[in-house]
């Protein structure tokens, strides 16, 4: 056989073993207690409840939410926070280092990556954002006095800077930028 197709051969038959592992449910353990949902929301309908240290099958992965299914047959959705994928700690042989592999290949890291903020809110979630007058005002409660932000600039030794405000429906040239400003 040609080398060059040899080579070929084998990076492609790696490329496809490495598709298929990701393709399997993996394994995780439940972290805390925690309640099933139908589907990736708060609001969906309660199915179950699954109890710490529950061995689960990781389905599928949604913004905050993991779909689990337990060894008893319960299928639902979890937090993201409250499951731990197997074998998360340390791990040798052959076969962890495929692993951490295909972990690379998926996350372009050799660990998982989790942020659940930012992957947490849907396009759904802020389309149907609504204001909350009452957490507005308990938030401008929070807010300091404008002496009380002299007295601490005063304290520690800043001065005051004046510049022009800008209009946002103004077009800045090339290289001006409201990050580049001093204020």
């Amino acid at each position: 056989m040609n080398p060059i197709l040899r080579y070929r051969s084998l990076v492609a038959l790696a490329i496809a073993a490495l598709a298929c592992t990701a393709a399997l449910a993996a394994p995780g353990k439940i972290l805390r207690n925690s309640e099933l949902r139908e589907k990736p929301f708060l609001d969906a309908p309660k199915t179950g409840e699954l109890q710490a240290q529950t061995e689960v099958e990781m389905l599928a992965r949604e913004g905050g939410w993991i779909q689990v299914k337990s060894a008893d047959g319960k299928t639902g959705w979890v937090r993201l926070l409250n499951v731990q994928p197997a074998g998360s700690g340390s791990g040798s042989g052959f076969l962890s280092g495929l692993a951490t592999l295909g972990s690379v290949a998926a996350t372009g890291s050799t660990g998982t990556t989790a942020t659940t903020g930012a992957k947490g809110i849907s396009r759904e979630d802020l389309a149907n954002a609504q204001p909350n007058p009452k957490e507005l005002e308990a938030l401008e409660k929070l807010a300091s006095s404008e002496a009380s932000g002299r007295k601490h600039a005063s304290a520690s030794r800043l001065r005051a800077q004046v510049s022009e405000p800008i209009d946002p429906g103004t077009p800045q040239s090339v290289g001006e930028s409201s990050t580049e400003r001093v204020y």
